[in-house]
């Protein structure tokens, strides 16, 4: 699912992409900017590194994977766990660690990850 809030990137070659993959594309209501704040915060950090990064010559698409891998990897604030360990149970190993440190995934199970989570939103 695609969440849109009607900007000028909403446009009938996305219309077309989304209905070819089957890709939900919704829409929200005028002038709520609260609907879509999770993207707007990923808009911003996407958009910080990516001038930070482009500054220094680094080629667009590059830049556009270092952020992804690196944002994954980062805990969120709210709950104190990483897009990868909410998705995969795991976090997943980078480039960068194969070269500096051994590997080291530790896996979680539903149950640990569901305590995990209760108690940080209970200390919350």
């Amino acid at each position: 699912m695609i969440l849109s809030d009607l900007g000028t990137f909403t446009t009938n070659i996305l219309k077309q992409i989304t209905s070819m993959t089957g890709i939900a594309l919704h829409h929200t209501i005028s002038r709520n900017p609260k609907a879509n704040v999770k993207s707007e915060r990923i808009n911003t950090s996407l958009k910080i590194t990516i001038l930070s990064l482009t500054d220094h010559k680094v080629d667009f698409d590059l830049t556009v994977v270092v952020h992804k891998y690196f944002y994954n990897g980062t805990k969120h604030s709210s709950h104190g766990f990483t897009p990868d360990i909410v998705h995969f149970g795991r976090n997943l190993c980078l480039i960068f660690d194969i070269i500096t440190a051994p590997i080291e995934t530790s896996l979680l199970t539903e149950e640990g990850y569901t305590n995990t989570l209760l108690s940080s939103l209970q200390a919350l």
